[in-house]
């Protein structure tokens, strides 16, 4: 039926992710980047109040200013982290 029909696909699945990345998983990857999702949220309320501001001319610059934030933002995130490592200590 439907059921085992999902257990061998599940099966299947498991068997190709094997064969692509071998046995090992890393526990250690985090499900998502926590300085990336703090430069992309800053970013964005930058470019929603460059938009909002009500001139036009700041609006134009909206989307810019959004892509410049972030990419400094996270930048600057990570550059503390990698000096954190190079310390030798797990703090960040």
């Amino acid at each position: 039926g439907i059921q085992g029909r999902r257990r061998q696909l599940l099966r299947v699945d498991q068997q190709q992710h094997r064969d692509l990345l071998g046995n090992t998983v890393d526990a250690s990857l985090q499900a998502f980047d926590a300085r990336g999702l703090l430069a992309w949220f800053a970013a964005a309320a930058a470019g929603i109040v460059l938009l909002k501001a009500g001139d036009a001319t700041l609006a134009t610059f909206s989307a810019p200013a959004t892509f410049v934030v972030a990419f400094a933002g996270y930048r600057l995130l990570a550059s503390g982290r990698r000096r954190a490592w190079s310390a030798g200590t797990d703090s960040l």
